[in-house]
């Protein structure tokens, strides 16, 4: 049996994730049991997560994920770098997985799986060729330093570090633009510098589907265009909360946060450095809504999921040093029989605990505790963003019954 692992964050589920699972059930096996490691209630773009961690991973379970555990706050709104690492730390920590997908430009859409391939951790050529051509570029970044690249396709920092790189290397060599191709890079590296026996497992990522036009279409109210990118269980999840969850659902909190806070302190918080602390709390000052205070603290050498994670890193306290630092533990978010199944493998294997109910925090180590009390503090935060008034301590994982 393998087991395999996907960094996801399912914000929302959408037809191309259904896909990728049903992609990978055909290379690997139809016995393959599929983890989601998923962002929790805050994702990578610096955002709060569209709907709630469990009736996300809900919706994953329901469509072809077996177990999904957490990569909680604050790893899951960090920067690629960051979120990468810590995924892959987790997935490695966790003790009993074979490989890390996740999708990939760089491998053509209707590339055909050959029947040879089928159930085997063997690359295929196409799949090797994408794997030899990423640590290649790896190995380049690492000889020229270039800096971590930021996650926004067409940014000026992430044009003059092509420009830097093709200089050195020829107008053709490979050089990832894509956020899935960045993202895909830092994977590789991260899984490479552990020295981890967790293959990477590149798969084609489906165009024209995407969560970037899901949420839009969701914000509309779209059900039309909806229908079309999310599956049935999502679409009724869409329906039902009526509009996605946002960080506009913070109003005035969040200018107000930076109207009273200290600047010197907040330059120690992570992303907010160099000077991105004083310009969000000089447009705070302008500013009655998130929306605004992002857009007056914008500047061309800073993308806006960069100001969005630092104001958040701002508002929770976050600093380098947490997000250096591997997850200490996840949290079960939901499970099937077979997920159920793994789970108490992981268990007996895994470096790292993993909590069933939140209120099963106090049982950890201090230092696990620690981070899990930060992050149920963050996860207060977005309930009340949601509208919803009760306490995340006492939630509970999904489980799906076999029917």
């Amino acid at each position: 049996m393998i087991y395999a692992a996907i960094i996801c964050e399912y914000n929302p589920f959408h037809i191309g994730h259904l896909r990728q699972i049903e992609l990978l059930r055909r290379r690997l096996g139809k016995d393959v049991v599929i983890t989601g490691i998923m962002s929790g209630n805050y994702v990578q773009r610096g955002e709060l997560a569209s709907a709630p961690k469990y009736e996300r991973a809900a919706v994953a379970v329901r469509y072809g994920c077996d177990l999904v555990l957490e990569l909680p706050h604050p790893w899951s709104c960090s920067s690629a770098e960051f979120f990468a690492r810590a995924g892959v730390r987790l997935v490695h920590a966790l003790g009993v997985f074979d490989v890390l997908c996740f999708g990939c430009e760089s491998l053509p859409a209707d590339v055909s799986v050959p029947e040879s391939a089928v159930g085997s951790l063997d690359y295929t050529p196409e799949e090797a060729a994408v794997i030899a051509r990423f640590r290649e570029y790896l190995e380049r970044r690492r000889e020229l330093d270039l800096p971590m690249l930021p996650e926004r396709a067409g940014s000026s920092k992430l044009r003059a570090a092509e420009e830097h790189y093709r200089a050195k290397y020829g107008p053709d060599a490979f050089f990832p633009t894509s956020p899935n191709d960045i993202l895909a890079a830092e994977y590789i590296d991260a899984l490479d510098s552990a020295g981890s026996t967790v293959l990477p497992l590149p798969l084609p990522r489906l165009k024209g589907l995407s969560a970037t036009a899901s949420r839009a279409a969701w914000e509309r109210g779209d059900i039309d265009t909806l229908e079309r990118l999310v599956p049935a269980a999502m679409l009724e999840l869409c329906k039902s909360r009526g509009a996605p969850v946002s960080s506009e659902n913070f109003g005035i909190a969040l200018p107000m946060h930076f109207r009273l806070a200290d600047t010197e302190q907040l330059a120690r918080c992570c992303d907010a450095d160099g000077g991105l602390a004083e310009r969000l709390c000089k447009a705070a000052k302008e500013s009655t809504s998130p929306s605004q205070l992002y857009k007056r603290a914008a500047a061309k050498h800073l993308t806006a999921a960069k100001i969005r994670r630092a104001a958040l890193n701002c508002l929770f306290g976050v600093t380098y040093d947490e997000v250096s630092a591997p997850p200490p533990y996840t949290l079960l978010l939901a499970a099937n029989s077979r997920g159920t199944a793994l789970l108490r493998r992981i268990k007996k294997r895994s470096q790292v605990p993993v909590v069933t109910k939140p209120a099963d925090y106090r049982q950890l180590s201090v230092e696990a505790a620690r981070a899990f009390g930060r992050s149920l503090r963050a996860d207060g935060v977005y309930m009340l963003a949601c509208g919803d008034s009760g306490n995340p301590i006492k939630m509970s994982p999904f489980i799906l019954q076999d029917s």
